[in-house]
């Protein structure tokens, strides 16, 4: 049973889900939107789909010249490879492919299968390839203009794709070690929960690295519901930002050259909770340890209480994207 649409509950529930919104991509907030309506009946679903016609038509005429792109077999076969294989192209113009189209359709699966192809070997040359690939892929299974036996041909890409990125996220044996400010911080900081290993450590529940995209978002630095980033007043103090910087053993200047792989957006993430003082102590840190930060960890090393509980609140956040995501890939296997 429900908590109730008018509930306070319900609300609460409603206000998670935007959060967790607000750190998907486009494509998994259509992959998850797509796993829901499946569960309508026709009733809603037919009220969802005349919401939908009357709330985006004045978007309709600037997308009229790419939906005809994107259905024209001719256009479709040319797509250029770009640095991504093509896989940006795709993903602009896939999503807009008529479901009767059959005649586009086989130039996209002609050309799908190459660009994920690009996307593996190139690995982590180029980690951008690697996640519009995946996006691609994630629209390709749920597209309606694709069969389910057309789905199963495009199945293995999944766990190619994921391998890959689990690699390209893993730290080479030479970075295995923090140095300087996140040395005291390794030593406190276990695997995870209990010093067990989980897939945590070595998936998506963290942004990928160097995207070239804006990750401002990922871990609620622009949220359009209000809550969770930048809306969040900075830490009080009575110490101006440089006193406090040195105080905390934090000097701006003094940030360490080298860091592990997938943790080159640290500075921006912390720039988003207008935090970046505290950059030189966390960007020498693992996924695994950034994963176990705590408060008490975060206080030994001089981190204000304001600033603690932004950082472990965004943590937070992180490990619920990733059980988020665990549930729309089993919701792609059911799929195909």
């Amino acid at each position: 049973m429900g908590c109730g649409v008018g509930s306070a509950a319900f609300r609460d529930q409603v206000v998670g889900l935007g959060y967790l919104w607000d750190t998907w991509t486009q494509a998994e907030q259509v992959v998850a939107i797509y796993s829901l309506v499946r569960r309508l009946g026709p009733v809603p679903s037919k009220f969802l789909l005349n919401v939908l016609s009357h709330t985006t038509q004045p978007d309709q005429q600037e997308l009229i010249p790419i939906e005809q792109q994107a259905n024209d077999p001719a256009f479709v076969s040319q797509i250029p490879e770009g640095k991504d294989g093509g896989a940006s192209e795709l993903l602009h113009h896939l999503p807009l492919l008529r479901p009767t189209n059959t005649e586009a359709k086989l130039q996209y699966l002609s050309i799908i299968p190459k660009v994920l192809a690009h996307a593996v070997t190139s690995g982590v040359g180029q980690p951008a390839a690697l996640e519009n690939a995946r996006q691609l892929l994630s629209y390709s299974l749920i597209h309606p203009a694709i069969s389910a036996e057309e789905r199963r041909a495009l199945t293995h890409w999944l766990r190619a794709l994921e391998d890959r990125l689990a690699d390209l996220r893993r730290p080479p044996a030479h970075l295995q070690h923090t140095q300087g400010y996140g040395n005291n911080i390794s030593r406190s900081c276990s695997l995870g929960p209990g010093g067990a290993k989980s897939r945590w450590n070595d998936t998506s529940h963290l942004p990928p690295p160097d995207t070239g995209q804006d990750d401002s978002g990922w871990c609620g630095g622009s949220s359009s519901s209000g809550g969770g980033g930048p809306s969040m007043e900075p830490p009080q103090s009575p110490n101006n930002s440089a006193t406090s910087s040195r105080s905390s053993g934090c000097d701006t200047d003094d940030v360490p050259p080298h860091h592990h792989l997938g943790m080159r957006d640290v500075g921006a993430w912390l720039k988003s909770l207008r935090l970046h003082k505290y950059s030189p102590l966390l960007s020498n840190l693992s996924y695994q340890e950034l994963l176990a930060l705590d408060e008490v960890t975060l206080e030994s090393q001089g981190v204000t209480k304001g600033a603690r509980h932004k950082i472990v609140l965004s943590i937070e956040k992180l490990k619920d994207r990733y059980r988020s995501l665990m549930q729309i890939e089993k919701v792609f296997y059911k799929l195909v």
